[in-house]
């Protein structure tokens, strides 16, 4: 899908499954916060079944090093 507005503009968005997170994105974060990798030869490869995306989203919202702020206290 083609981004119409914004700094991306004419670019296509990667965005995929319940969080809508770019391929980019979620390269970073599932290496860190996926519970169960699958080797692959060299490689993992991340599940990207619902409760993996929910778990995988959970923890990163979760760590304050990234954010540099407890998310769920403000939430509150």
């Amino acid at each position: 899908m083609t981004i119409v507005v914004g700094p991306n503009t004419g670019n296509c968005s990667t965005a995929a499954g319940r969080y809508q997170i770019i391929n980019t994105t979620s390269a970073e974060i599932a290496p860190r916060y996926h519970p169960n990798p699958s080797q692959v030869m060299f490689w993992s490869s991340y599940s990207f079944q619902p409760e993996y995306q929910d778990i995988v989203v959970y923890r990163w919202l979760n760590d304050p090093k990234v954010w540099g702020t407890d998310i769920s206290k403000l939430l509150r």
